[in-house]
């Protein structure tokens, strides 16, 4: 739920979160 908050906080830090979220799922 602070992912999209994030996003909308720091577009810039929301991208490398998101990418991390993704490559940890596809770790996974």
């Amino acid at each position: 739920m602070d992912s999209w908050k994030l996003w909308e906080l720091d577009p810039a830090e929301s991208r490398r979160t998101g990418i991390k979220s993704l490559a940890t799922e596809w770790l996974r």
